[in-house]
């Protein structure tokens, strides 16, 4: 099993220092455990089983505010609605949806991956190994949806899913191994935010 506390607590203790040094964030805060009712209930809505990492970081936590600078690991209640089918690359709207709904996550989803070129294409080249982004789905985001992390939806409700993680964050978008991968650099890319603080200053 990952060492999340490990993970968690570099991760909070790097981000309270780019606060201290004057950086703009928000404190982060984690939350009670999820149940594992709520992340059935989560599974089914999305329509995919999370990945084993996701499950047991959010037995630890069910979502994580301010996880990595301004995005946020959404909780279980965040994640999907039993109505948007994932697989889909536009939506109908009688209305446009509300902000924080899932549909709008999707839509910034689409906003973001609709224009991709295969892998290799340049800043929005698709991540190697990743053939179609329509079945990424938000685990974490930042303010008003966007600045995504994504997983890879499962082929069925029974099937084993993806252990990669999508971020739209950085340009080139890229790919990661799994959950544990991904928070790994964020913390290295803190880090590097804080030496580049350090040695150049503020640039905000």
């Amino acid at each position: 099993m990952t060492d999340w506390q490990n993970l968690i607590d570099a991760q909070l203790d790097i981000h309270q220092k780019l606060i201290d040094a004057g950086y703009p964030y928000d404190p982060a805060a984690q939350h009670a455990p999820a149940s594992e009712d709520q992340i059935r209930a989560a599974e089914d809505r999305l329509g995919t089983p999370l990945t084993d990492q996701h499950r047991e970081l959010l037995l630890i936590t069910n979502g994580w505010t301010e996880q990595h600078g301004f995005n946020s690991l959404l909780s279980t209640e965040d994640l999907g609605d039993g109505i948007t089918p994932l697989g889909t690359e536009q939506f109908q709207f009688e209305t446009y949806p509300e902000p924080g709904s899932w549909a709008q996550r999707l839509i910034n989803r689409n906003a973001g991956w609709e224009q991709s070129t295969p892998s290799g294409g340049g800043d929005a080249s698709l991540p190697e190994g990743l053939d179609d982004w329509r079945w990424l789905y938000p685990i974490a985001e930042g303010e008003d949806s966007t600045g995504q992390v994504l997983a890879h939806a499962a082929s069925s409700r029974n099937a084993v899913p993806s252990q990669r993680i999508y971020s739209d964050c950085v340009q080139p978008r890229r790919g990661f191994p799994d959950l544990a991968g991904y928070i790994a650099w964020c913390i290295d890319d803190d880090r590097a935010t804080l030496k580049r603080l350090a040695s150049q200053g503020p640039w905000w």
